[in-house]
């Protein structure tokens, strides 16, 4: 076995990998020496992996079924992503009317862009297809990976939260970005090596690192790249966390109005057009913060080169 990114044989174990399914037993997470890329060791067999992966909500999170609380938290972060993203699109002149969604989930993000942009074709490529009727019923275009190239090209390519469950990062990217027109965008969010502070380490393959995420971008050509670090800071990603987890339990049972003391931590509601809920909600990740330091999460741009 060799390095996802830059295929070094030259690694070291860093610990156990810690799990609950079967799938994932006698399974060690290591970093390689010369681009410190850390992953899972041994990588599953391609077939098995997609397998786990057609039934992936049931598998890795008991199904799809959510309370309105977790729903209020799923809308609030795809409202910031967006606005994020929208940022982004407007900065560098991108004109999107077709994106390309990989790993969509119940379609949160897809929501949030069709209700701005409901003129949008708006294709995923999803591998479970517990949430395919969902997905259409929300406007999404259901695709098949191995038949991206019947779409054509399209503006924007959108995959959060999923590079960390695949086998080759940067074969991911490049066969979902060779759909990408020329000086269309990329947006990609992946968890900052959350092996650091999670007690249970599955589903990931991949624990991503600012750098990292950076080689596989320059590995497929990418330009304009804009990459931060979001959410609670590593370092004290736990007690703090921990904290405003109890204000915003407490505020939620009497609507006191705790979250007047988390100060930057209680998102513009105005900024990112969130409800009191969302708003209270994703006070406990805080995506909408940006660091300089190891984060809870990594968030990328690029732009596919128009030369």
């Amino acid at each position: 076995m060799s390095c996802p990114i830059c295929s070094s044989h030259r690694f070291r174990k860093l610990k156990q990998y810690r799990n609950q399914d079967s799938f994932f037993d006698k399974k060690n997470i290591c970093e390689c020496e010369i681009c410190k890329m850390q992953f899972i060791h041994p990588m599953p067999l391609k077939d098995k992996w997609e397998k786990y992966n057609s039934n992936y909500f049931l598998n890795a999170h008991g199904g799809t079924d959510v309370s309105p609380w977790i729903y209020s938290y799923n809308m609030g972060v795809a409202k910031v992503r967006f606005k994020v993203l929208s940022d982004y699109i407007l900065k560098n002149n991108i004109d999107v009317k077709s994106i390309l969604e990989v790993g969509p989930g119940s379609g949160y993000l897809l929501t949030v862009w069709k209700e701005k942009y409901p003129n949008s074709k708006y294709y995923v490529v999803e591998s479970d297809n517990s949430v395919y009727d969902k997905l259409e019923s929300l406007g999404a275009i259901i695709i098949d990976s191995d038949n991206i190239s019947n779409i054509g090209k399209v503006d924007l390519i959108i995959s959060t939260h999923v590079l960390e469950h695949t086998i080759k990062p940067i074969d991911f990217l490049s066969h979902f970005c060779s759909v990408l027109r020329k000086g269309g965008g990329v947006f990609i969010e992946t968890p900052c090596q959350d092996h650091l502070y999670k007690k249970f380490h599955e589903p990931h393959l991949q624990f991503f690192d600012k750098n990292n995420l950076l080689d596989c971008f320059k590995a497929i050509g990418l330009e304009n790249v804009l990459f931060s670090y979001n959410g609670d800071r590593i370092k004290n990603l736990i007690w703090i966390s921990y904290i405003k987890k109890i204000f915003v339990k407490i505020e939620k049972v009497t609507t006191f109005p705790f979250h007047t003391f988390l100060g930057r931590f209680w998102p513009n509601r105005l900024e990112f057009g969130l409800t009191n809920m969302e708003a209270l909600a994703i006070v406990e990740t805080s995506p909408h913060i940006e660091h300089n330091f190891k984060s809870r999460w990594v968030r990328a741009f690029g732009q596919k080169g128009i030369k």
